[in-house]
């Protein structure tokens, strides 16, 4: 395929490698011939030792490469980045460093800190530089953890990620990740800008987990993100990720953004930030706008996103601000146990925003427990708004949202089941509710959509009930080995079959049973919503029916 490889065989290297514009070429370890992730951890390319320090990336592409330039299945560490006066004294790029484009698969870019008087970016990764038509840089598969961008007196961006460029980035796992200034310190785990012009993004199924953005000084101006930070002149889709236990750090009296994840600056129509999971992120001095999510002076939408248990002073789980002349659009999203000064749930400053087919409830603060809303244009319609009262509009409950284990899918009995609206009129503009829901299946399931990022089937039975009042409790749910099934209520004997149905409702396994309860072993099964139907010997009982979610 005209395409030339360089194998390397397993050992530590103490190198600093360019691709000097070869395009196509594959560098490679021998993980690219059997998949054993053994190559990546003993395949090491070491930039600690430099032979010029202003040129301290482990890994160069920065002379007309592109996305068939490859880099595959090797430890980079030690990098201390690249020096460029003519950015602004800037240091960017200690593992690797992309001036043109490149494709980085299944390597572990780990331990490289980037320190520099002025402003830093890129701890692991960064790729920018003026180029137009923007570059395409890809990021799959790789763990990218532990890396440092770090700034003595100014900014220092993306511990983990500095990217620039048009970027597919798809699962990856950027842990441990810090960007640490004098001045601001952005993006613990990754920060994405179109500072250079327009760009296009596609980052899904990445999990990025206890990254940290800090700012100690008495100089700090802001923090931003500890975990992803999505800025200015982007579209495309953020799908699909776990962003998890994030934090940022300023002194007191100071501000952070988006402790979780920061969406700022966002113009476009065509930027959706969709079925992810928002957990356990928080502000740990300061005050912070968003613990989970911050939406910043501009548009997008944000559906079929979890946010629990996050934590910030101005939005516990969302806060948008600043976006009067825009709007943020948010669908189908469950907001749960979050917590923070004002608006535990959700917090808008000056904001344009309509909240659609939403759950805000199980959220804590002194001040506006599920919404706390100042000088903003703020509609909700169809929600469940935990308070006092019925929280003003169209369709909207006030009621307990009952959940499996996991704080978000709902259980079978919920009170939210069906009464969501697949479409509505607010303001002359029409508003759609997706398609799908958080697991990718269909929405409506039954009649009308659910309340909340979950949709629930609810499997009509046309036999009589047991006279015996039959109900099925099964555990752990959500299960990823081993599940239970047990009788409960006044009937202490299951005689007949259990099948696990799929979402389809084709039957995948069936046993016998006789007693109170028994197991099965649903390891096998991909993960998914299953249902579990009973038919008793006796003929006068009826079909159970209960659920539960494949880990």
């Amino acid at each position: 395929d005209n395409t030339d490889t360089v194998l390397v065989d397993p050992g530590t290297y103490f190198e600093n490698i360019n691709f000097m514009g070869k395009k196509p070429l594959v560098v490679a370890s021998q993980f690219i011939l059997d998949g054993d992730t053994n190559h990546i951890t003993n395949t090491i390319i070491n930039g600690s030792q430099p032979l010029d320090p202003d040129k301290g990336s482990v890994v160069t592409f920065e002379s007309g490469e592109d996305t068939t330039s490859v880099l595959c299945g090797f430890t980079i560490t030690g990098g201390t980045g690249t020096f460029i006066e003519e950015a602004g004294n800037a240091r960017f790029g200690g593992g690797v460093f992309i001036v043109s484009g490149g494709k980085l698969l299944n390597n572990h870019i780990e331990y490289n800190t980037i320190t520099n008087n002025d402003w830093t970016a890129g701890g692991g990764v960064c790729a920018n530089g003026p180029f137009v038509p923007q570059p395409w840089v890809v990021l799959r598969g790789n763990i990218i953890r532990h890396n440092k961008s770090i700034s003595i007196n100014n900014q220092a961006l993306g511990g983990g990620i500095e990217c620039w460029y048009n970027l597919i980035m798809i699962g990856n796992k950027i842990s441990y990740n810090e960007a640490k200034g004098k001045i601001r310190g952005d993006g613990g785990g990754g920060r994405i800008s179109g500072n250079f012009g327009p760009i296009k993004v596609d980052i899904r199924n990445n999990l990025i987990t206890h990254n940290k953005a800090v700012s100690l000084s008495d100089m700090t101006d802001i923090v931003i993100s500890g975990g992803l930070d999505i800025f200015y002149n982007i579209s495309g889709n953020v799908s699909n990720n776990v962003i998890s236990y994030n934090e940022t750090e300023v002194p007191n009296g100071r501000w952070t953004y988006g402790a979780g994840a920061m969406v700022e600056e966002i113009t476009v129509d065509d930027f959706i930030f969709e079925n992810n999971l928002i957990i356990g992120n928080k502000s740990i001095s300061g005050n912070c706008l968003g613990g989970g999510l911050c939406i910043f002076d501009g548009n997008g939408i944000f559906q079929n996103n979890a946010i629990q248990n996050n934590n910030g002073s101005h939005g516990g789980g969302i806060g948008i601000g600043y976006n009067a002349a825009h709007q943020a659009v948010l669908i189908n999203n469950t907001i749960t146990g979050n917590s923070g000064n004002y608006g535990g749930g959700l917090f808008t400053t000056s904001a344009n925003a309509v909240v659609i087919n939403s759950i805000i409830w199980g959220n804590t603060a002194p001040t506006g427990t599920s919404i706390y809303t100042t000088g903003s244009t703020l509609e909700v319609r169809y929600s469940d708004v935990e308070g006092d009262a019925v929280w003003p509009g169209e369709g909207n409950v006030n009621c307990h949202a009952t959940f499996l284990e996991d704080g978000y899918h709902l259980s079978d009995t919920c009170q939210l089941v069906e009464k969501g609206i697949a479409s509505i009129l607010i303001n002359g503009n029409i508003y759609n509710c997706p398609t799908y829901d958080i697991d990718g299946e269909g929405r409506p399931m039954n009649n009308f959509p659910e309340i909340g990022a979950d949709e629930v089937l609810m499997v009509s039975v046309a036999e009589p009930m047991s006279p015996n009042n039959l109900s099925l409790n099964i555990y752990p749910n959500p299960a990823s080995g081993i599940i239970t099934i047990e009788l409960t209520g006044a009937a202490t004997e299951m005689m007949g079959d259990v099948s696990i149905i799929g979402i389809t409702g084709k039957e995948l396994l069936r046993q016998q049973v006789t007693g109170p309860k028994m197991e099965f072993n649903v390891n096998a099964l991909p993960a998914g919503i299953y249902f579990i139907k009973l038919i008793t010997n006796d003929q006068n009982a009826a079909l159970k029916v209960g659920r539960f979610v494949k880990r």
